[in-house]
């Protein structure tokens, strides 16, 4: 988990992800996702774990909930996301169909690392 310092307030907010080059959205103090301008912030330069940011009153409660929400929703929409690819690649196909193809892609891949 990322945290930043915001130049003005002094309050930490929860980084989440880059939105262009001059934006990124964070969690705030309040437990809300914000798109917001990166030069207004500085980057806390420890890399420690949630426990350490609440046990120091860096982040609150509510930040971390809404930042391990936003974590659990990217991990389900990926997931989702990868079966719609399956889905469609594979749809129509037999069982032994699906298999050949997934062990000739197997096989693509271990020699590309060879």
């Amino acid at each position: 988990m990322e945290i930043y310092k915001h130049k003005t307030s002094g309050k930490y907010f929860i980084f989440i992800k880059h939105d262009r080059i001059d934006f990124a959205y964070f969690v705030n103090n309040r437990a809300k996702v914000l798109p917001l301008e990166l030069f207004d912030f500085e980057e806390y330069p420890l890399d420690n774990s949630k426990e350490y940011f609440l046990r120091h009153k860096l982040v609150t409660n509510e930040q971390v909930k809404c930042y391990e929400q936003y974590l659990e929703f990217r991990f389900q929409d990926e997931k989702a996301r990868e079966k719609a690819r399956f889905e469609s690649i594979y749809e129509g196909l037999s069982i032994e169909e699906i298999l050949k193809l997934l062990i000739r892609e197997k096989s693509k891949r271990s020699k590309k690392q060879e």
